[in-house]
């Protein structure tokens, strides 16, 4: 008589790796630059789980402009991107600020990416950013 049937693996159950990270700093005026880049792995997937970003004003600026901080998803294969979060600091107050943080569930496949980018045409002034991302990569 055989035994009892092992459980079947879930799909998000395949070699199971969480991953972390984030960037903190404080910058100068300056143009549209990556701060933080995440690549799905080929024949991996990935949930990601938490996802949060903010900019706050730290020195008033002599020619104010919005600074900007975007979060996107980059779908694999598209020449476009989803932009998921587009904050921007309104005000030229120092401890002006904006900020998103989110939780759920959003599935990306080999080759999509999130990216975090910043940019402020300021002139003088400076902002800080920080933001970061929780995943769970699997194999697809």
């Amino acid at each position: 008589m055989p035994g009892p049937t092992p459980p079947t693996r879930l799909w998000y159950d395949k070699n199971p790796i969480a991953k972390t990270d984030q960037i903190a700093g404080c910058f100068t005026s300056h143009s549209y630059t990556t701060r933080l880049l995440y690549t799905v792995p080929a024949r991996r997937k990935a949930i990601v789980e938490m996802i949060y970003a903010s900019v706050i004003r730290s020195v008033a600026a002599s020619t104010p402009h919005e600074p900007k901080f975007f979060v996107s998803f980059w779908i694999s294969g598209d020449l476009y991107d989803f932009v998921l979060v587009w904050l921007n600091s309104s005000q030229n107050a120092v401890k002006d600020k904006d900020s998103f943080a989110a939780g759920g569930n959003v599935l990306l496949n080999a080759g999509d990416k999130i990216e975090f980018y910043t940019s402020d045409d300021s002139t003088g002034g400076e902002c800080c950013y920080n933001a970061g991302y929780k995943l769970t990569e699997f194999d697809a």
